[in-house]
């Protein structure tokens, strides 16, 4: 089989060694005859190659480009990716086939890629995009289309070029809605107060719990879910996670319907309380999340809806004053492990709230007197310049002379096996000392405000009891439970009885048969209500300060009474009579709710009081406050008094929405 040379190479290699050949012959030719001669023709038959093999090898890289271009146009036009490359001005200089068919693209105008997208995407959004995120696609809905793009900046000739890549994922976020929405979100109610209804008042009880039933499988119907009776007005609830959005924006407002039933003569109101969650993870960390959203709705006063996503937490509904429960199975529980705490404990540190009250500092010596009583030392953390910590110092004389301790002391105290208690108080801002809580290794709460979030490092005992009038009346039950009545001193019993008349308004507000049960366990133990009463007169100045503040009160909205007080002598003090202010000015006939704004160092204090039908703490949350049902206050920091008057007007509109 003969060798074919011209199927082997190109006719452009070909010619080339053919040309090589022939220019050797006649090179070798001439030198023959004159050897300089054969030199210039050797060296001209050299450049002659040389300049041939250029020009092949240049032609033929020209060809790959061509070929490459060729082929990525091609590429472009069949991919369903849209290919942009806009320069630095944010001109389009190059698109893809595939553009079309998204984009209006005029190429001769030159057209920016703000201008396409509606100014939804430029140049410099995308530069800046990448410098945040590297190389993760920024997702962008256009025109109800949703693209997920990425781009590379490129520096050509000196000139900066942006190469865009647009990927049409729409029907794959559609997908991922559709199993989001199909997702389940796990829910748990309660009926409140049931286990006291089915005591005192069975059949009208038993009547109120199935018409509460009825709505709540009435409205699970409507969002296709499912409901099952665990235990007795005890219920689990699953749904598709698509209805919670809709269910958010309404506020859950079936539950209104459901919590507006009348008192009995007995004032057992039936109400349902509601812990809903949709987070990440599997179905247990799903049940887990609503049994704490539903605990949280509790310890709110219950008749309420709280809810748990991967955004945060949210709370609806509490207009319903939760009623005062009757029996003290729950209180007795806590005694018996708190107990077991204080025990297993190497000291105790207690503490109040700041600006502490004689019902935060007499719940406070009561919790004392039982760690004493298990033989575990024991301290409490105050501010040695409150008015009501000296008043209570000077009445506990020498007895207490070492137990009261500030809060540098305080940190000092911590060791590995310290327990913490935390009375009259849920919200770490205005704990008398968070680091030392924050440092402890245990902690408890006792407190008979609401709720307003988690706390993000769980309590070893969370005792909330909004329906109860005082911090002094759950430390008494407490007390009762596991102390006998001698081990008490009366100095003890006299600030538990004044933490509740401060708290009830000498005993016309917020009480119930618990609160009168409290009141009976300390004068069994040697209180007296008239020394009480005593710790709590005001002297001549504060009588002329609140007749200055009762003065210039303004009514808003015919049940808001709103009146400010504005001193120069910027003293937490003030803070105390703003709330005696508040308290007198529930008197005026027709007045709801009442708030009272002071000035304290950085800010305005407010303190809120309510005769019942409104609720102060569900109010004041919406500016960073909270408190009781009918007693609440907040603190607005770097604020006018103007502005604060403003921020409050705007929470009571928001409340009554």
């Amino acid at each position: 089989m003969g060798l074919n040379l011209k199927n082997k190479l190109s006719p452009e290699k070909f010619n080339i060694i053919g040309l090589l050949v022939m220019l050797l012959v006649i090179s070798s030719i001439a030198t023959t005859f004159d050897f300089v001669l054969g030199i210039i023709c050797f060296v001209s038959t050299f450049i002659s190659v040389a300049i041939s093999c250029f020009v092949l090898l240049w032609g033929n890289k020209k060809g790959v480009l061509e070929y490459t271009r060729s082929f990525s146009e091609k590429f472009a036009k069949r991919s369903h990716d849209v290919f942009l490359v806009v320069d630095e001005d944010d001109r389009i200089v190059w698109k893809s086939g595939s553009a079309d068919s998204y984009f209006n693209i005029n190429m001769p105008l030159k057209p920016t890629l703000a201008q396409i997208t509606s100014g939804e995407l430029s140049a410099l959004r995308l530069i800046d995009y990448v410098k945040a995120n590297g190389s993760e696609p920024m997702i962008l809905n256009l025109d109800d289309i949703c693209f997920s793009i990425v781009s590379q900046a490129e520096v050509i000739n000196e000139k900066k070029y942006i190469f865009i890549c647009l990927s049409d994922i729409t029907e794959l976020e559609e997908a991922k809605s559709l199993l989001k929405s199909r997702d389940l979100a796990v829910a748990y109610a309660m009926i409140d107060n049931a286990s006291e209804a089915m005591v005192y008042v069975s059949e009208k009880g038993r009547a109120d719990s199935l018409r509460i039933s009825s709505a709540l499988s009435s409205w699970v119907q409507s969002v296709n879910g499912i409901i099952r009776e665990y235990d007795r007005d005890k219920y689990i609830i699953f749904f598709e996670a698509g209805q919670l959005e809709t269910l958010i924006k309404d506020r859950f407002s079936f539950m209104d319907n459901i919590n507006t039933s009348p008192a009995d003569a007995f004032e057992i109101n039936l109400t349902l309380s509601l812990g809903v969650a949709y987070v990440e993870g599997t179905l247990a960390e799903k049940e887990e999340a609503a049994q704490s959203a539903l605990e949280l709705a509790l310890q709110r006063g219950g008749a309420q809806t709280a809810v748990k996503t991967k955004e945060g937490t949210y709370s609806f509904g509490g207009r319903v004053r939760s009623v005062q429960k009757q029996t003290k199975i729950r209180s007795r529980v806590v005694a018996s492990k708190l107990v077991s705490l204080v025990c297993n404990s190497s000291n105790v540190i207690i503490m109040g709230h700041k600006n502490a009250d004689f019902d935060s500092i007499g719940s406070c010596v009561g919790l004392a007197r039982l760690c004493m009583h298990c033989g575990v030392k024991a301290n409490i953390v105050v501010n040695f310049k409150d008015k009501d910590a000296k008043a209570a110092m000077e009445h506990l004389g020498d007895a207490y002379s070492e137990i009261f301790v500030d809060s540098i002391t305080g940190q000092d105290l911590i060791k590995p096996e310290t327990l913490v208690i935390v009375s009259d108080v849920s919200n770490p801002l205005i704990f008398e000392c968070s680091e030392i809580v924050d440092n402890a290794k245990a902690f408890v709460i006792i407190d008979h405000h609401r709720q307003t979030k988690e706390f993000e490092k769980k309590p070893d005992i969370s005792y909330i009891e909004p329906t109860a009038s005082s911090a002094s009346e759950l430390v008494c039950e407490i007390l009762e439970h596991v102390m006998p009545p001698e081990s008490t001193l009366k100095e003890e019993a006299d600030l538990l009885y004044t933490g509740i008349l401060l708290d009830t308004q000498n005993f016309s507000r917020n009480t119930g048969v618990r609160t009168f049960g409290a009141a009976i366990f300390l004068n069994n133990i040697g209180g007296n209500m008239e020394r009480g009463r005593d710790m709590l007169k005001a002297d001549a100045s504060e009588y002329k300060k609140l007749a200055s503040i009762q003065s210039g009160v303004t009514v808003y909205k015919s049940v808001y009474a709103i009146t400010v007080y504005e001193n120069d002598e910027y003293s937490e003090n003030n803070r105390v009579i703003a709330a005696k202010a508040a308290d007198n000015l529930l008197g005026i006939e027709g007045i709801k709710a009442t708030f009272v704004l002071t000035a304290v160092d950085g800010g305005v204090h407010i303190s809120a009081r309510s005769d019942g039908s409104v609720n102060v703490a569900l109010l004041l949350e919406s500016i960073g406050g909270g408190g009781h049902f009918n007693m609440a206050g907040a603190r607005l920091e770097n604020v006018s008094m103007e502005n604060a008057v403003l921020e409050l007007k705007d929470a009571i509109e928001k409340y009554e929405k």
